[in-house]
C-alpha cells in the first residue's frame, strides 16, 4: 500500500494531500442470496392502461402472516430503485401472498409496473403502519375510494362486512368507466355499494364526494341544526385516495361532525420511523404517517402544507438528466505540516468536494509503523481507560510497530468487532487519545500530539481484509489450529443491525448462539448504512464487516423485518428465540418548532442522508431511481458530526452551504476534523445564529431563507443581541439537531419500560423484561459509533450469561455440534467433526 507519485503535502489538520487516492481493492458483497420465491410475482393483470395500474399478487409469506387491513408495505423493484408504500390490498395467509395495486405515475411507480409475473420484487417490507380500527357493532360505515385508492379500501371494506353489528357502505370511483376496477369485489363486501366517475361515463356523474353528500342528505343531516331528525346516522367514514380527494371528503364531513378517517401512506420514504419525510401536521402537533398511522382524523389534518411537501421530489424527476460524475485528477497542495503526528493522506479539498470517493486515504505501511514508533507502551495505559471497547492499545500498536500487521489484528478482534469502521469514524480524540481527565494518551499530556491510534487501527483492519488475511487471523498462535465453537442450539434475536446490534451479535455468536439479526432496512448496518456518507466510511467496508458475523457463528440476517410491525418480541419468542438484545438507534428525527418548518424543501438530516447514503441518490437519474433534493442555496440548521456530513453532501451535490449554529464553533460537538474538512471543502459557519423562523418565497411553495437571531458570547453565556437579525438565503433547509429513539419496538412490547423514550436498562443493559436487553442509542440517546459497539458487546456477554444460568425449551439440532468459522469456499460445511475438519 503506497502512494505511487506523491511528494509528503500536509493540511493544517495533520491530514496529507495526495495527487489521486491510493488504488485498494474493495470487498463488495455479491452473496446476498435467497429463495428463487422470494418476493416472486404469482400473478399480474393489468386493470387499466391509461394510466397503467397493474395489480400484483406476490409471494411474501411474513407479510401475508402477520398483516391486517389498513396497513402497508415498503417495496424496491431493483437494488438501486426507490423505496416506495404501497398499501396491502388483500392477503391470503393459505397460500402466503399479498395483493398490491401501482398506478404508474413517476419514474418509481413506472419502473414497478414493468415487473412481470414470475419476476420478483427486491424487496417487500412489512407490514407497517397501525391496522385499522376495525370491530362490531360500529353502525353504519362509510368508506369512499378515490382511483387506485379503491385497492386498500377493499379489505377494510371486508373486514368490516364479515362482523355483527356494521353496515357498510362504499363510495368508490374514478375519472372514466375505463379506470374502474374491482366493481364486482367491492360489492360482495358492502351492504350499499355506489359507483362514481368524473365524466358521468358510468354510475354517479360526479366525484366520490357528490356521491357522500348525496346519502348524507337522503339521512337528513343538517349543517345548522344538529338536534335535525336524522333516518340513520353515520358513525365513521374512511376515505383513501388521492389528497385532494381525501381533503375534500374531510371539509364534507366537517359541519356535520362525522368522524373522517384517512390514510396517508403515499407521503412515506422508509416506513421505519427514521427519516422525517412523512411528518404531518395533525391538530397542531408534528405527527408521522409510518409510526404514528398511515390513519388520521382528516378534520385535524393540514393539508394545504401537506400539499405542497408532497410535490417537492415529484419536481425534481421532471429535471433534465444531471452530467455524469467525473473522477477528477487530484492535485497537491503545499502546506505545512505538524512535526509530531504522522499525518493521513487524504484527497485535496478542491477536487474531493466533487465527488464520494473516500476523503482519507489510510496510511502506508511505512507510515503506521512510524507512528506507532512515537508510543510510549506505558505500564498504566490510560488510552484503554478511554477505549469504550477496551481495545488492549500499547499491545497492538507494538506489534504494528514490529511490523506484524496480523498479530495486531488479532489483538484488536479480541475486543473490537468492527475496527475498520471505528477506525475511521470513532472520535478517538476524546476518547483514547484525550489529553484531559482521567484517560487518554500521556503523549498528549506532555504538550505533544497524541498517538494517532485510529489511524493505526484503520490501518491494521485494512492491511489484513485487502490482502486476503482474516482466515489467518483465527488461527491460534500456540495450537496452530482454528479454535472450534460448541454450539449451544440457544437462538437470540438482535434487533437492528447497526453497530450496537453487530456487537451483540458477535458477542452471541462467539458463545455458540444461533443468531439472527433483523433489520428494518433493506440494507444491513444501521446508522453505518444509511447516515455515514460514502466519503467518510464506504459502504462496502460496512458490508463486508457485516458478513464476518458468519466466521465467528450461525448468524443470519433477515433484512425488510420490522420488529414491532412485522414481528412482535412476544411472537419471536413463539419461534424459539430465547435472548433479545434491542439496538434499533435514535433513529427519529428532532425539530425545532419553528414558523415554516413544514415548508416544501424542509428535510429532516436522516431523510436527506437516508436518500444520499443508502439509496445513492446523489447517482440519480443514471445507477439509482430515488432523487434528491438540490437547490443552489442550503442551510444546515446544527453543527454535530450529524450537521457536518449533511453539509459536505450538499456541497458535493453543487450546493454554496451555511451551516447556522445558535453557540461558537469550538462549542460544536462534531469532532474537530469533519469541521476543518467542511472548511477546506468551501463551508461556511454563521455561528452565535438562532434560527427564528424559515421563509416561504412569495408563491408559498418553498424557501426564501432563514431569519435568526445574532447572539454573543459574554461572560460564560450565549446571549442575543437586541434588534439584531440576519437573514440567510436559501432554498432548502437541513434540519440536523440531533434524533430520538424509534419508538416501533417500545411500543409493541407490553411491559417494556421506558424513560423519556428511551429503553431503561440497569448498568448490565437488561430492560424490565427477562431475557430482553438494549443497548446503543436506542437506551442513552445519540452518541457515537464506538459506544454503540461497547455497549453491544457488554450486553451480548450478559446475554451469554443469562442463557448459561437458565433451562430452555425447544434447543436447535444443533445443539453440541461443532462450528468451525472458516471463510474459504471449500470449507462452507459448517457442522463438520474435529476429524473431518482435521482431514480436509
Amino acid at each position: 500500500m503506497e502512494i505511487e507519485d506523491a511528494v509528503p503535502k500536509m493540511t493544517i489538520d495533520g491530514y496529507e494531500t495526495v495527487s489521486q487516492p491510493i488504488k485498494r481493492e474493495r470487498y463488495v458483497s455479491n452473496s446476498n442470496t435467497r429463495d428463487s420465491n422470494t418476493f416472486k410475482i404469482v400473478k399480474r393483470v393489468l386493470l387499466s392502461t391509461e394510466p397503467e395500474i397493474i395489480e400484483f399478487e406476490c409471494y411474501s409469506p411474513n407479510v401475508a402472516a402477520h398483516c391486517k387491513p389498513g396497513q402497508f408495505v415498503i417495496v424496491r423493484a431493483n437494488e438501486k430503485a426507490e423505496r416506495i408504500p404501497l398499501t396491502i390490498a388483500d392477503f391470503n395467509r393459505e397460500t402466503m401472498t399479498v395483493t398490491l395495486v401501482c398506478q404508474s405515475i413517476g419514474r418509481s411507480s413506472k419502473i414497478i409496473n414493468a415487473l412481470q409475473e414470475n419476476q420478483n420484487f427486491y424487496d417487500i417490507a412489512g407490514p407497517l403502519g397501525h391496522a385499522s380500527d376495525i370491530r362490531a357493532h360500529m353502525g353504519n360505515i362509510v368508506l369512499v375510494a378515490g382511483g387506485v385508492g379503491t385497492a386498500p379500501v377493499y379489505p377494510i371494506a371486508r373486514a368490516f362486512h364479515e362482523l355483527p353489528g356494521n353496515h357498510v357502505i362504499t363510495i368508490f370511483g374514478a375519472r372514466m368507466k375505463n379506470l374502474i376496477f374491482w366493481e364486482q369485489k367491492m360489492r360482495d363486501v358492502s351492504h350499499e355499494c355506489y359507483v362514481t366517475t368524473d365524466d358521468g361515463s358510468y354510475g354517479i356523474h360526479g366525484f366520490g364526494t357528490t356521491a357522500l353528500q348525496k346519502i348524507i342528505d337522503e339521512a337528513g343531516y343538517s349543517k345548522t341544526d344538529e338536534m335535525a331528525p336524522k333516518t340513520r346516522s353515520f358513525d365513521a367514514v374512511y376515505a383513501i385516495g388521492p389528497l385532494p380527494m381525501m381533503r375534500a371528503v374531510a371539509e364534507l364531513t366537517r359541519p356535520y361532525k362525522i368522524p373522517t378517517i384517512v390514510s396517508l401512506n403515499t407521503i412515506m420514504v422508509d416506513g421505519t420511523g427514521m427519516c422525517g419525510a412523512c411528518r404531518v401536521a395533525v391538530g397542531g402537533k408534528t405527527m408521522f404517517a409510518c409510526v404514528d398511522g398511515p390513519e388520521f382524523d382528516g378534520h385535524l389534518v393540514d393539508w394545504g402544507n401537506l400539499r405542497q411537501r408532497m410535490g417537492a421530489y415529484c419536481e425534481i424527476e421532471k429535471k433534465e438528466k444531471e452530467a455524469p460524475l467525473d473522477k477528477p485528477e487530484f492535485k497537491l497542495l503545499a502546506k505545512d505540516a505538524p512535526k509530531t503526528q504522522t499525518p493521513m493522506p487524504v484527497q485535496d479539498p478542491k477536487y474531493r468536494a466533487q465527488n464520494w470517493t473516500e476523503v482519507a486515504l489510510g496510511y502506508t505501511a511505512e507510515m503506521a509503523k512510524a507512528e506507532a514508533a512515537r508510543c510510549l507502551n506505558c505500564p498504566k495505559p490510560m488510552c484503554v481507560k478511554g477505549c469504550p471497547v477496551q481495545v488492549p492499545i500499547p499491545q497492538f500498536i507494538k506489534k504494528v510497530k514490529e511490523g506484524d500487521f496480523l498479530g495486531a489484528y488479532k489483538i484488536i478482534k479480541t475486543a473490537n468487532a468492527c475496527p475498520s469502521i471505528s477506525g475511521r469514524v470513532c472520535p478517538q480524540e476524546a476518547q483514547c487519545q484525550c489529553a484531559e481527565g482521567s484517560y487518554g494518551c500521556i503523549l498528549a499530556r506532555t504538550g505533544k500530539e497524541s498517538v494517532a491510534v485510529g489511524r493505526i487501527e484503520r490501518f491494521v483492519a485494512d492491511y489484513v481484509r485487502e490482502n486476503g488475511l482474516e482466515e489467518k487471523a483465527l488461527i491460534d498462535a500456540t495450537s496452530g489450529k482454528i479454535h472450534p465453537t460448541i454450539l449451544t442450539g440457544k437462538k437470540v434475536a438482535v434487533i437492528g443491525s447497526g453497530p450496537a446490534g453487530i456487537a451483540a451479535a458477535a458477542s452471541c455468536a462467539q458463545a455458540g448462539h444461533h443468531v439472527t439479526m433483523f433489520e428494518a432496512l433493506h440494507k444491513a448496518g444501521g446508522v453505518l448504512s444509511y447516515g455515514i456518507p460514502e466519503f467518510r466510511l464506504p459502504k462496502a467496508i460496512v458490508q463486508h464487516e457485516i458478513e464476518n458475523l458468519s466466521k465467528l457463528g450461525v448468524v443470519e440476517v433477515k433484512t425488510n423485518y420490522v420488529v414491532g410491525k412485522s414481528a412482535t418480541i412476544d411472537d419471536l419468542k413463539k419461534e424459539g428465540f430465547h435472548a433479545f438484545f434491542i439496538g434499533t438507534g435514535a433513529g427519529l428525527p428532532r425539530f425545532l418548532g419553528i414558523q415554516g418548518e413544514d415548508l416544501p424543501g424542509v428535510l429532516s438530516a436522516n431523510e436527506f442522508l437516508t436518500r444520499c447514503n443508502l439509496m445513492k441518490a446523489y447517482q440519480f437519474p443514471y445507477n439509482t431511481d430515488t432523487p434528491i433534493m438540490k437547490a443552489q442555496q442550503v442551510v444546515v440548521i446544527g453543527a454535530g458530526n450529524v450537521a457536518m456530513d449533511c453539509a459536505r453532501c450538499a456541497t458535493r451535490l453543487g450546493a454554496q452551504v451555511t451551516v447556522v449554529y445558535r453557540r461558537r464553533l469550538q462549542d460544536s460537538p462534531a469532532r474537530q476534523e469533519e469541521v476543518e474538512h467542511a472548511e477546506e471543502e468551501g463551508v461556511h459557519f454563521a455561528t452565535l445564529n438562532t434560527p427564528l423562523e424559515i421563509v416561504a418565497n412569495c408563491e408559498a411553495n418553498g424557501i426564501k431563507g432563514l431569519r435568526t437571531q445574532v447572539n454573543i458570547f459574554e461572560n460564560g453565556e450565549i446571549k442575543p443581541v437586541e434588534g439584531e437579525i440576519n437573514f440567510h438565503q436559501c432554498q432548502m433547509v437541513i434540519i440536523a439537531v440531533g434524533q430520538g429513539p424509534n419508538p416501533i419496538v417500545p411500543a409493541s412490547t407490553p411491559g417494556l419500560n421506558t424513560t423519556k423514550g428511551l429503553i431503561t436498562t440497569d448498568e448490565n443493559f437488561a430492560t424490565s423484561l427477562a431475557g430482553v436487553y438494549a443497548g446503543g442509542d436506542v437506551n442513552t440517546g445519540a452518541a457515537t459509533v464506538i459506544k454503540a459497539l461497547g455497549a453491544g458487546k457488554k450486553a451480548g456477554q450478559e446475554i451469554n450469561k443469562y442463557l448459561e444460568n437458565i433451562n430452555v425449551e425447544g434447543v436447535s439440532e444443533t445443539a453440541g455440534k461443532i462450528f468451525y468459522p472458516i471463510v474459504a469456499e471449500e470449507y462452507q460445511n459448517l457442522f463438520m467433526t474435529e476429524a473431518e475438519f482435521e482431514k480436509k
